[in-house]
Order: C-alpha cells, then structure tokens, then sequence
C-alpha cells in the first residue's frame, strides 16, 4: 500500500515528538507517562494552600504568610482582602504588616502561570489586636506642701523596663522622667496636679495617673491672755469673756482688734479647729474654772473646759483648763469668744503663766469627722459612771467622705474608710448633784474593740462639796489605723465613787477627727519613763524619754532612742502643733500619800515655752472613795522654732510627794504647720 505524500509527513512528525511526552506522572492524570499539563482539561491551576506563621497579632506589627505547595513558573498574588494593613503582593512567602487598628482580617491569595487559567482564591484569617496596655502607674509622695517646699514623687506598679513620663498643672515644677522625681512647690498658694504615664516598646502607654498636691500655708490666729474684761480674776459669778492679745493674726482669714480684744472675728466660710490652755493658780479650797467657747454670743455644744480644780492642801494650788475642738459651719463675720465662769468656790484665780488660743482655718481638702454624745449605750444611757465601760453615741455634725457613720443606726462607731494615722480630739463634761461625795469618770478611746496606745483620759475629778459639782475630761492623741474600715469608739467608765455622773444640762461630749495623709511632718513618739526613772511625781523635773512609734519625717526631725531619746531635735524652721497626752496613777497603799499632782512642760533648749503646760493629774487617792488615776491633755502651738532647736517634755511635783507612775503610756506628736 502506498501513502500519500502529506499523511506520510504528519505521522513522521508525531513520531519525532512522541518520546518527549513520555515522562513520569500520577496515575490521576488518567495516562500514565503523559504530561497532564498538556491535558486540555487540567489546563486550571490548584488553588494555593496558605500556612501563616501567626494567628493573632497586635497593631503595628508584622507577620508572615507563605504557600505550602509551589509550582515552577508560577506567580503568587497576594491582597487584604478585609481589614486594613498592607503586604507584599506577590512572593511564595511575603510580610503582613498590620494597622493601627485592632480588627479581624483576611488575607487572599491566588496563583498565575503563563498559559493556564488563573487559579481559584485561597484565605487565611488573622485578627489583630490592640497593644496590651501598660498598668496605669501608682504615685505616692506629700499631698500637702508649703509653699516654696519640696517632695520626691515615685510611680510605680507599670512593670520592668517601663519609663515614666510626668507633667504637671496648677504651678510648680517637676522632672520630666524617671522612676522618683522632685515636685518644687511654686511661692504662692495652689492646688497642683502631678500627672504620670508609663510607656515600654511594645506595649501601648498607660493611662496617666494623677495626684494632687494643696500647696498651703496654714492659716492661724495665736492669742495669749492674762486677764479677762473684768481683771484678772478668771474666776467670777458670771460668764466673763477672756481678753486676748494678738500674737499672730492672719488678716485674711481672721480680725482682732483693741475695741473688742476679747473677740476673734473670722472672714472666711468654713470650718476652724481652736484649741485652749489655761494654767491656772489659786489660794481658795476647792475652786475650779469653767472655761467655754461662745461664738456669736451663744455657747458652742461641746466645749467646755474645767478640769481645773485646786484643793489648795498638801502644796496642790495650781491646775489647768484645756480643750481641742472643731468650730464647724462658721460664716464670715462670726465672732468667737472664750468666757470663764466659777466652778467651785468663789473667789480669786488668776492665770499662772499665762493663757493661749489657737485657732485654725481648715482647708476644705481635709478629711475630718466632727460629733456630739450626752449618752452611752449603757443601761442608763445618761450615766457616764457605770462600772462597765460603754460607748458614747455620736450625733455628727461633720461626717465627709473618709468616715461611715450613722446618727441612728450603732451611732457609737465611726467607721475610718481608709487605713492611716488619725489625730483625735475627745472633751467630755461631767456633772454630779450629790454631796461630799469623790467622783471620777474616765474616757477610753478604742479601736477595733482594743485600747489605743495611750488611750485613756481621767482628769474629771469632782468633789462634790464647796459647789464643785462639774468637771471636765480630755483626751488628744495620734491614732494608728492598721487597715481600712476601722472602727473607733469612745467608751466611759467609773474610777472613783459610784452614782450618777452625766454631761450636764445643755453640755454634750464632742469628738474631732482628722485625718494625717499622708503622714508627712509628723513626729510620734511615746513615753513611759524619765530620764531619772519611772516616778512620775519627781522633784526636781525630769525629762520624759521618747522611743519613736510609728512615724517621724526624719527630713523634718531627728531622735535617738539610745542616748538623749528626751530629745526631739527640729530641722527645719517653722511653726508646730504639739499634741500630747499621758494616763497617770498611784499604786501605793491607799492614804499613804495624798494629792498628788504632776505638772507636765515643754521646754525649747531647755527653756520653758510659757503656757505650754499641763497640771490636771490631781489624784485624792481616797480608801473610801478612790481616785487613785488621773490623767493629763496638752494642744499647743509652737511658733517660729528655728533650725536646731530641742524639744522636751518634763514631768515635776506640783502637789504632794508620792510615787506616780504611768498606767499607759505618753503620747507626743509635733506636727510642722508653716
């Protein structure tokens, strides 16, 4: 058979091909030994298989993405399908780079080669999250500063390797980083806001933190007297206001002028804390001073002072009235006065160094409580005298934020909200009708069910014979509260003759708290010996030795506990509120001594401070009727110490000789002002 000439060549071309076609393949190809690719139905590419190296990433950062299978000549296209952020748009592995945005997205991709049907798109899911966000910093430094002053700033709580930036509003300076900066209070008055963020690489910058800071002066009026606008009798039938002579005066907060020198004229709004000391001396049996705050002309609920009685026997002819007290609600204009009336027998007492009136300005930022009590929980809520202590009810007239306390519901405790140190000031009139009878009604401040270092009160001695028929106790003290939601009381208990002591017609309990936040220019200390042993009725006066309890601002103050612990050394020049407190007995035979009276002192490099003085520890020490304890309460401002100076305190005979010695503890605090 013969083939024609064009057959002939088409089969000789095929042949000459035919071994190129035969290369090894899958048996799926459906041929075996024959390239599929030429295959008119598999000329589609597969769609790409995508692994990505995360699945969650943050904003800002990049991941990969990469196709498992590859084929040679072919090209990988690759897009954001959802979302935002950018990548590379065409690589067997290429880079993801995510937005500012936290958000889920989808990143497609799909593969060309040249000569095939695009292949279908493949998908892979990413979510983005936002940067984990540093902890906002914590800043713990002063709250309060005087003007011109200065304080290191610390933040803390954001982590390792964090840094932290601070700005600060409302006047002064501040270091612009690190971990503990120095805040320089400006000259003037203010209220600064120290603001501080923590930022790391990595981590979104934390929320700024921020601290106020009242940059103060305080606000005082000092006033000292030896007469009253009668004389010098302090002693007189009727009320008589005190006249008073201006050692300091600040005249935008406070008027006292010479056409009414018995008056303090206030000219501001708000709240005032006064604290009285009258030392007194007499040559009567049997007198006593009542002393009481009147504002407007009318008297203040809770301020009476008149632990003053003098027996004028056994050498005791000197005492003293004393009385801390919140002044609450005062409107600009108001007038306060101090008026002194008989409380025993009639006749002259007259002032034996001379007598002082502090009055402050509280500033509104302060955390303060402030209350009024005639009767306890007791059986017989009006008697004070019950041989079982019982705590006061309090009707509060000032109860801020910081304080959980109800009128009506266990009116007995004041919550403290937070944990810290708390000066507390309690004034407890008493009054007994009987006859030649020896009462003596004692104050115990407790915290959490226990007695507070130092916590009793006792001078409220009443004879009850030559018309000594009222008294008065009180109480000043730094409380320490260990932890938050604290519960305060204040509980009254017999220490002498049994009967019916209450507060007197028209005269309540008042209570003063404030808080110290934080505790910054304070010196705690207490005291349960002298420098020539555990007498506390020596003669001569002996120092108390201190040992630190709590705090001291060793910028402010310096003590040993070893040698010279009666010292407490001022570094820094300015005013102090000297708060002290002490709880004496006799524990002797009873009548084996009687009427002893310690006199307590404050001495600057060793001179005495005139007035700052306290001689309320008359002790009958009776078989009979007792009064073996009494107790001491001295609030006193000490204006213009400078750099260096020496403060001590000493206890001395003032009445008969006799072993007395500390039931608890003494309490000093100093407190820098200005």
């Amino acid at each position: 058979m013969v083939l024609k000439k064009g057959i002939l060549s088409v089969i000789l071309g095929f042949l000459t091909v035919l071994p190129g076609l035969f290369i090894s393949c899958g048996a799926a190809d459906g041929l075996i030994g024959l390239n599929a690719d030429f295959l008119p139905e598999n000329r589609n590419l597969e769609i790409p298989v995508i692994t990505q190296t995360d699945t969650v990433i943050t904003v800002n950062t990049s991941t990969a993405f990469s196709v498992s299978v590859t084929w040679d000549n072919t090209v990988y296209h690759w897009a954001v399908l959802q979302g935002g952020g950018s990548i590379e748009e065409e690589g067997e592995t290429v880079t993801y780079t995510a937005s500012g945005t936290a958000e889920d997205v989808i990143i497609s991709c799909y593969a060309t080669r040249t000569g095939f049907t695009d292949s279908g798109l493949a998908q892979a899911e990413l979510t983005v999250t936002a940067l984990e966000v540093l902890p906002t910093p914590g800043i713990s430094g002063l709250s309060a500063l005087f003007p011109s002053g200065s304080a290191v700033f610390t933040a803390s709580g954001s982590g390792a390797g964090v840094t932290y930036s601070w700005s600060v509003t409302g006047g002064g300076a501040i270091g612009a980083t690190g971990t503990s900066v120095t805040y320089t209070a400006p000259a003037g008055e203010t209220t600064a806001v120290i603001s501080c963020a923590a930022s790391q690489e990595g981590y979104a910058d934390s929320s700024p933190s921020t601290y106020t800071v009242y940059v103060k002066n305080n606000h005082y009026a000092l006033l000292t007297s030896t007469t009253t606008t009668a004389g010098t009798d302090f002693n007189p039938a009727s009320a008589t206001a005190v006249s008073w002579t201006g050692i300091n005066i600040d005249s935008d907060y406070f008027d006292h002028n010479g056409i009414n020198p018995e008056r303090l004229t206030v000219k501001q709004d708000g709240d005032y804390f006064l604290a009285l000391t009258i030392p007194f001396q007499s040559a009567l049996l049997r007198s006593a001073v009542r002393s009481e705050v009147y504002v407007n002309g009318t008297v203040v609920p809770g301020t009476v002072a008149e632990s003053s009685y003098i027996r004028n026997s056994s050498a005791h002819s000197e005492s003293s009235d004393h009385l801390a007290v919140l002044l609450d609600g005062l409107s600009a204009n108001d007038y306060i006065e101090v008026k002194v009336l008989q409380g025993g027998i009639l006749g002259t007492v007259t002032v034996s160094s001379i007598a002082t009136l502090y009055v402050e300005y509280v500033e509104p930022e302060k955390v303060i409580f402030s209350g009024t009590a005639t009767e306890t929980t007791g059986p017989t809520p009006a008697n004070l005298n019950e041989s079982t202590a019982y705590p006061l009810k309090w009707t509060h007239s000032v109860n801020e934020s910081g304080y959980t306390h109800s009128n009506s519901a266990n009116p007995e405790d004041i919550i403290l909200d937070s944990a810290g140190y708390y000066l507390v000031f309690v004034n407890l009139p008493l009054s007994n009708a009987d006859y030649n009878i020896r009462f003596n009604v004692k104050a115990v401040i407790e915290l959490d069910g226990a007695t507070v270092p130092g916590g009793e009160a006792k001078q409220g001695y009443i004879r009850a014979y030559s018309g000594h028929q009222e008294s008065s106790v009180h109480w000043s003290g730094l409380v320490y509260a260990a932890s938050a939601g604290s519960t305060l009381r204040v509980k009254t208990q017999r220490e002498a003759s049994s009967g019916t002591v209450t507060t007197g017609t028209g005269r309540s309990a008042s209570l003063y708290i404030e808080k110290v936040e934080p505790a910054a220019f304070v010196f705690s200390g207490s005291g349960t010996a002298l420098s020539g042993g555990s007498d506390w009725n020596p003669l001569p006066a002996q120092d108390i030795l201190w040992t630190t309890t709590g705090i001291i601002d060793s910028d402010t103050y310096t003590h040993s506990t070893g040698a010279n612990s009666q010292n407490v050394v001022i570094t820094q020049a300015g005013d102090y509120l000297l708060v002290y407190n002490d709880a004496l007995g006799f524990t002797g035979a009873p009548d084996s001594f009687i009427r002893m009276n310690p006199t307590i002192q404050v001495h600057l490099d060793g001179t005495t401070v005139t007035g700052a003085e306290t001689k309320t520890h008359y002790v009958r020490n009776y078989s009979t009727e007792g009064n073996y304890e009494s107790s001491g309460s001295l609030v006193f401002y000490l204006r213009s110490v400078t750099s260096g100076q020496v403060v001590t305190v000493t206890a001395g005979q003032e009445g008969e000789t006799g072993t007395m010695d500390d039931s608890h503890a003494a309490l000093l605090t100093l407190i820098r002002k200005n």
